[in-house]
């Protein structure tokens, strides 16, 4: 079943909110930037721990991403989440992070939206079996997985 930028946010508690940095006046070209530095990335291998171009996990990614604009994130994908502010599903925008849980509930992933445009958000993300790649939080696997979505970059 389709879920069309519809999805319930699986957090049970209340995590301590870090505020969103502040972005340049030309936010939307910050975010270009940021988005073009990610796609130059796509194919680069999955590295457990892995923090820059040589092999990246999720969060190293994306810490490598944003600290290339002046931004610095969390090192982990839990810790990541309490970065930002909480968006809702249906106001996601490109630059934001979108968190996955395992099975257990736990936040064990991160990606960044490339692009938000319904019914396909596309987010760029560093995949354990095939690298940096482009995946859909729609796909069955991400949309059951998605936990919620923060934003870094504020206007």
């Amino acid at each position: 079943m389709l879920l069309a930028c519809m999805f319930v946010f699986l957090a049970a508690t209340r995590h301590h909110e870090e505020p969103a940095v502040k972005a340049s006046p030309d936010v939307r070209a910050s975010l270009d930037s940021l988005v073009s530095l990610a796609l130059t990335l796509q194919g680069v291998p999955y590295r457990y721990a892995g923090k820059d171009p040589r092999g990246f996990d999720c969060s190293g990614f994306t810490a490598y991403v944003f600290r290339q604009m002046g931004i610095d994130l969390n090192a982990s994908s839990a810790t990541q989440f309490a970065q930002g502010i909480s968006i809702a599903a249906d106001s996601i925008q490109t630059g934001d992070l979108v968190f996955f849980s395992n099975k257990q509930g736990r936040i064990n992933h991160v990606g960044m939206v490339i692009d938000p445009a319904c019914p396909e958000v596309s987010f760029i993300h560093a995949s354990s079996s095939q690298g940096i790649r482009i995946d859909y939080l729609e796909s069955a696997y991400y949309a059951e997985h998605f936990v919620g979505a923060r934003r870094i970059m504020a206007d």
